[in-house]
Parts: structure tokens; C-alpha cells; sequence
């Protein structure tokens, strides 16, 4: 139900081993612990972490080598001498902060929950006017509690502004926590909603969620310790005109709303997704790797259904044929079916109003399963693959064989 984070904790004995495990636990954290610095350095050459912790007073610990490996401003070193040299030396290297111990929990906490957002949360892509006015958008009203509203198909990049808004809010300090709308239940949403603990809850796919716990949200809502953010799929006014959405949690939610458009209605904002993923991407296999001019022109050709997250899958996957000269050529990409990408918009546009978001999942899945796996379609869909599962029996759609 909750979105995860991963924390590395390097340490021979962890400090009040007890009381910072429940502090992990609050803030919804995967935690791996080790011991050594040679299992740290298998550690993150096999994983990446979101935040790391190192106790710099570990004999034989290699300090450049867990920061380069780490993503940028992730480790927090803790000693129980601390030194002002020490200190301004592996920040200048790269670290994130150097603490004594014993650490307040308090401190830690704010300092591993900025570290988690700053680290999820990368601008937003795009020069297309559309982006530049979410943006403006989001700084305007980020720093108000004001339930917030977020409407956009699949892949659209939902989340990725839910991060943005919870970077520069008043709660930025507090968990994030993700609730999916199609599979949470009812003793999940209540443990969430029954705490006195400050947070920031985002429903995912709020359009989805039952009908008995749509009450339970909505007097939610005046608890002044708890942020919501909601997104939606679809359209919520005709889903309350069919009795299938409660009309006072739309009231209550759309006092402020965010309309993502689809890839397809801000193409100039294609060649610099791409350009943006390919970067990530070679950096992390640590390569050099280039898009021809053909390939650029055949992704802003497409219309990308799936939108922001099949691109990057197509990206990705196009790294698994490039060539030895480490170059991108339009036979490597993965694009959308051509019945799909050759649709015009005004064709599209007659298509929506008759379909229903059960519509466009049987269609999208139909018509991409025999070639992509079930996390490909769930990416491109926006959903979790225990979504996809569910909602396959739901609509009786079987895998094919």
C-alpha cells in the first residue's frame, strides 16, 4: 500500500538499536544493515539506496567509495568523535551531513526525510506551456494544507508531482506516505487515518476507491495533521453523476486542481524526457550513449498512450540493443503500435468521451500484452503489478498462454 524507501545502515552496533529501528519503521523504510565495509561495498554495488548511514568511526570503512556509489547527498556519517576537519571534509566530498552520537531522533529524522525528498524529486521535464504553468502552479499553492487534486491518464507523471508539491511543503518533513486506492483495505486506510503523527497521505487512483471507504476519506479531511494529495484517471464529476463517487469528496478534494496533459498534447517535451532518461540511464552503467537524429524524430512522432512512463520504457529498453559505438538508432527503439501512434488527436479526442478508464485498460492490455511483460504493462498503465493482477480477475482479461 505504502511507497518504500531503501536505508543502508553501515555499522558494527547499531545506537539504541531498539528505538531507531521503530524510527525506520515510521518513515516506511526497507532497511539492510551491515557490518563491514567490505559488505557495505557489496551492498551498494549491487543495490541503490535512497539514504545510507555510516558510522565513520568503522575501521577500514572507504569513505570516497560509499559516497560515489550512492546517489548525490544520500550519506549521513555519524561519529562518536566527532571532529569539525572530518566534518567539512566528507561533506566537500559529497555527504549529506555528519552527526554525533548518540544522534537526537528528532534531528535524524528531518535530516534522512529531506534527504528522501530531495533525492525523489527530480524537476520537471519540459519547456512546453503546459509544464511551465503546473510548475508556476505548484509553487503557488504547495505551501498551503489544502487538499490537492491531481487528474491525469496512465504514465502521466501523477507522482512525480505529488513529489514535487511534498518537496516544498510545510510537511516536507514529515513521511510521504502512497495509498493504492485499489487494493487498500479498510483496517490499512485506518491505521493511517488513526495516528497523531503529522504526514502526507497520497491516494493513488482515488477515482478506484470503494465506495465504503470514500466516506472514511472524506472526514478525514479536517485533520489538520494530515496533508492529502489524491490523483484520479477519471473524470470524478461524471463518476458522481453516476453515483459511483461520493459529491462531497469531490467537493472536498477539487478546491485545488492539476490537469496533466497527456505526452501527446506537449510533444516538444519529448526529445527532453528522452534526453533526460538516456542521461540517468548511462550514468548508472557508466557509458556513453547518444539518440541519432532519426530516433529523436521517431519518438516525437509518437503518440505515446502509455505517455511519460512508456517513454522511459522505451528508452530503457533501447539500451539492450545499442551499439558498440554506444548509439541509438531507431531499430532499437521500442515505440507504440503503429495503429496507436498513427492515430490523429482529433481521433482521439472523439474516442475519449466514450471511454471508460475499464476501457482503456482492456484495450492498452489486449493490444500490448504478446509483447511486453506484466511489469511493463503495469508501468505503462501507472498502476502496481498486484493492480494489474487484480484488475485482470476483476474484468476476467487472462494472460495469454
Amino acid at each position: 500500500m505504502a511507497s518504500t524507501s531503501k536505508i543502508l545502515i553501515i555499522s558494527e552496533q547499531l545506537f539504541n538499536e531498539k528505538a531507531l529501528l521503530s524510527l525506520f519503521k515510521k518513515l516506511k523504510l526497507d532497511v539492510t544493515q551491515v557490518n563491514s565495509n567490505k559488505l557495505a561495498l557489496e551492498a551498494t554495488n549491487t543495490k541503490t539506496f535512497d539514504a545510507v548511514l555510516c558510522d565513520i568511526d568503522m575501521p577500514k570503512i572507504n569513505i570516497n567509495t560509499i559516497i560515489a556509489r550512492c546517489p548525490k547527498k544520500s550519506v549521513v556519517f555519524l561519529s562518536h568523535n566527532p571532529d569539525m576537519r572530518q566534518a567539512i571534509e566528507v561533506i566537500q566530498r559529497g555527504a549529506a551531513d555528519y552527526l554525533a552520537q548518540p544522534v537526537e531522533f528528532d534531528v535524524l529524522q528531518q535530516v534522512i526525510s529531506k534527504i528522501l525528498q530531495t533525492n525523489n524529486n527530480i524537476p520537471l521535464i519540459g519547456n512546453s506551456p503546459q509544464i511551465i504553468k503546473i510548475a508556476s502552479k505548484i509553487k503557488q499553492m504547495a505551501k498551503r494544507v489544502t487538499p490537492i487534486l491531481i487528474i491525469g491518464e496512465p504514465g502521466s507523471g501523477k507522482r512525480k508531482i505529488v513529489r514535487e508539491i511534498h518537496q516544498i511543503s510545510p510537511f516536507s518533513c514529515y513521511p510521504l506516505i502512497m495509498i493504492d486506492c485499489v487494493s487498500v483495505t479498510q483496517q490499512q486506510l485506518s491505521k493511517e487515518l488513526d495516528t497523531d503523527n503529522q504526514k502526507t497521505l497520497y491516494y493513488h487512483n482515488i477515482c478506484e476507491l470503494d465506495s465504503s471507504l470514500q466516506k472514511v476519506v472524506a472526514s478525514s479531511l479536517s485533520n489538520k495533521k494530515i496533508r492529502t494529495i489524491a490523483s484520479t484517471e477519471k473524470d470524478l464529476t461524471t463518476a458522481t453523476a453516476l453515483n459511483l463517487f461520493r459529491e462531497d469528496l469531490l467537493y472536498k478534494l477539487s478546491s485545488i486542481t492539476i490537469n496533466i496533459p497527456p505526452l501527446r498534447e506537449r510533444k516538444s517535451d519529448i526529445s527532453l524526457l528522452a534526453s533526460h532518461f538516456l542521461y540517468q540511464y548511462a550514468k548508472k552503467i557508466q557509458r556513453e550513449i547518444s539518440l541519432t537524429a532519426n530516433a529523436i524524430k521517431a519518438l516525437n512522432a509518437c503518440d505515446w498512450p502509455g505517455n511519460v512512463i512508456q517513454l522511459k520504457e522505451s528508452i530503457h529498453q533501447a539500451l539492450i540493443f545499442t551499439n558498440s559505438e554506444g548509439i541509438i538508432d531507431v531499430p532499437s527503439l521500442s515505440l507504440p503500435q503503429k495503429n496507436i501512434s498513427q492515430k490523429t488527436s482529433t481521433d482521439k479526442q472523439k474516442d475519449l468521451p466514450n471511454l471508460s478508464l475499464e476501457d482503456y485498460f482492456i484495450r492498452f492490455v489486449t493490444q500490448n500484452q504478446e509483447h511486453m511483460s506484466e511489469t511493463a504493462l503495469a508501468k505503462n498503465l501507472g498502476i502496481s503489478r498486484k493492480s494489474l493482477w487484480q484488475r485482470r480477475i476483476k474484468l476476467k482479461l487472462d494472460k495469454p498462454k
